[in-house]
């Protein structure tokens, strides 16, 4: 049986093997998400639930021009609709039940067809388009993410696969044409992801400024660096004026919502400031736990595992737990620093100054640390999902790729795959 889609060599034609590892990725899908085919079932979607979804207030496709949420007593204003991928599949679905089935399946095979896309345009073969397809839509854990409600971070994925296909393309001809394509794919991204949409454009800038750099290397014509940066900033501006454009409503939003006012009263103080750095890295990947991308799950997965009615299975979930310390706030560790010198002066009351001459602090302070024991349990301990990661195998690949490109012994890349690679 001839499958052009599973064969190592690269073929000239595209569709064959593009309909066959669609073929392949609708049919896992439909493995994994058989159950979504039965009456009375449909995918979990914590921040957009049935009953959220199926109320007036936010029926297509009036959403599009803002709306107000009534669901809770007098409800709350809520920004209008982006004009994106995700939005556009509820316009399709309309129906809430339908639209929680199949939202999530459809954007993962979005992704990875636009992940084939990308590796087709980098020149890889047709087998490894497929398994790269593959990888980009069920190992990452934007599957997680897409089962817990968040399917538009997918998407956001795949424009960014997209964005980056067709600046490729603009390397190799047709230059501006490819890149307000890119823009335009950046600009969903911007919609479907919001920040997570804004932090990859930074990449895809920093790729465009690489491209146009290294292309008159890999030509053999002697350009000027600053000539070729300059070009790089020009391909740069063109698809950040052609991202803004095609987002412009959602980064009126974006601007509007997360960024006017979000620093205004804060103060000067080094204590305002530490309150302001406290609060915006609560929530980030500590150091430590950066080995999750390697390895899933090393510091467990979620914070209500094992459940209690999963405890006669078969299956073990001990060790489920979260241990990390993302969510964590700050305090905690200084409360849990009270706790242990209050604990050495052996179950004694502690007088605040006892308290402020071991810890070296005033009574004031002293007193403040006492109270916010007493109160411990307010603040947040820890909170995480799935966690990122890439996987084990992924990473190792990857470092292979890294030193094969680092020696010089074997020339198995030529040399702009070894700046691909590098970069």
């Amino acid at each position: 049986m001839n499958l052009p889609f599973l064969s190592t060599e690269r073929t000239s034609g595209w569709l064959k093997p593009f309909a066959g590892a669609a073929a392949v990725l609708i049919i896992v899908t439909l493995f994994l998400f058989a159950d979504s085919f039965k009456e009375n079932m449909i995918l979990f979607s914590n921040d957009g639930p049935l009953g959220s979804i199926s109320t007036d207030a936010i029926e297509m496709p009036g959403t599009f021009f803002g709306y107000w949420h009534d669901l809770n007593w007098l409800g709350y204003e809520q920004p209008s609709a982006s004009p994106g991928i995700y939005m556009a599949l509820g316009l399709l679905l309309q129906k809430s039940v339908l639209y929680l089935k199949l939202c999530t399946p459809i954007c993962l095979i979005i992704l990875g067809m636009s992940a084939w896309f990308f590796f087709r345009t980098l020149g890889l073969r047709n087998l490894a388009c497929t398994i790269g397809a593959l990888a980009a839509a069920f190992n990452m854990e934007v599957v997680s993410h897409a089962c817990w409600g968040l399917p538009s971070r997918s998407l956001t994925f795949a424009t960014t696969f997209l964005a980056g296909a067709f600046i490729l393309r603009a390397f190799k001809s047709r230059p501006w044409p490819n890149l307000a394509l890119a823009g335009i794919c950046v600009g969903l991204g911007l919609m479907e992801g919001y920040d997570v949409g804004a932090l990859f454009s930074l990449y895809i800038a920093a790729f465009v400024l690489f491209g146009f750099v290294i292309k008159p290397l890999d030509t053999g014509k002697q350009t000027a660096l600053g000539q070729a940066l300059g070009r790089g900033v020009v391909g740069v501006a063109v698809v950040a004026l052609t991202a803004g454009l095609a987002a412009s409503q959602t980064l009126s939003t974006l601007i509007g919502t997360q960024l006017q006012g979000s620093t205004s009263g804060q103060g000067n103080s080094a204590a305002a400031k530490e309150k302001q750095w406290n609060f915006l890295t609560q929530w980030s990947l500590p150091k430590m736990e950066a080995l999750r991308i390697v390895v899933p799950g090393l510091y467990g997965y979620r914070l209500d595992t094992p459940l209690p009615h999963d405890k006669d299975k078969w299956r073990s979930l001990e060790g489920g737990n979260y241990w990390g310390s993302v969510g964590q706030d700050p305090m905690i560790e200084r409360i849990e620093e009270v706790e242990e010198i209050i604990a050495a002066f052996r179950q004694r009351n502690v007088l605040p100054g006892e308290l402020a001459q071991v810890m070296g602090v005033s009574n004031q302070e002293a007193e403040q640390l006492m109270q916010l024991v007493r109160y411990k349990g307010q603040f947040l301990p820890r909170h995480s999902g799935s966690g990122e990661y890439a996987g084990i195998i992924v990473v190792l690949l990857a470092f292979c790729a890294i030193l094969f490109a680092l020696q010089k012994r074997m020339e198995l890349y030529s040399p702009t795959e070894k700046r691909m690679i590098l970069f």
